[in-house]
């Protein structure tokens, strides 16, 4: 188990390494994600824990300094924009009463990204959320609950300020 963890971790690093077309070709095809579609474009940098519960529509830009984590299940739609420095979480550290820090079993909970969202710069997206389609989140935003479809939400915790149509 250890040599497997490790086997992905240097995985992990040295296609992140890759630039380019030639780079996110590899991404895509060597990281074992779920599903991933056409004209998908994964930037050097991004990191992504357990792909194989991460599924990608068409269409999507997964841009460098990314952080994925399909712990619990990740459905990223199609016509997705990812910038740079976000993160996105399907699992919570538990917080029961009385309990050690690192004896808090994991909470896992699905994130749904629907159609044509964009995600803002160095947003956080928490575990169990559904970007409602056509979601803008404002750069540096955290967003702890569902939005409403074509919503533009922003702030720490994200809140509705706008909406697309």
């Amino acid at each position: 188990m250890i040599h497997e963890e490790i086997f992905y971790h240097w995985k992990m690093f040295l296609l992140g390494q890759i630039p380019g077309r030639i780079g996110s070709a590899a991404r895509k095809r060597m990281l074992g994600f779920r599903k991933c579609g056409r004209d998908v474009f994964i930037m050097h940098h991004a990191w992504f824990k357990m792909p194989c519960n991460i599924s990608i529509g068409n269409d999507v830009r997964i841009h460098n300094m990314t952080y994925i984590d399909g712990s619990g299940g990740i459905d990223i739609g199609s016509h997705i924009g990812i910038s740079a420095g976000c993160q996105i979480y399907s699992q919570n550290h538990g917080i029961r009463k009385n309990e050690l820090y690192y004896r808090q079993p994991y909470e896992l909970a699905e994130v749904v990204i629907e159609d044509d969202c964009w995600i803002g710069a160095g947003s956080i997206i928490t575990a169990g959320v559904r970007l409602g389609r056509g979601t803008v989140v404002g750069a540096g935003s955290v967003v702890t609950r569902d939005t409403e479809p074509y919503s533009i939400v922003g702030g720490s915790p994200a809140r509705r300020i706008g909406e697309r149509r």
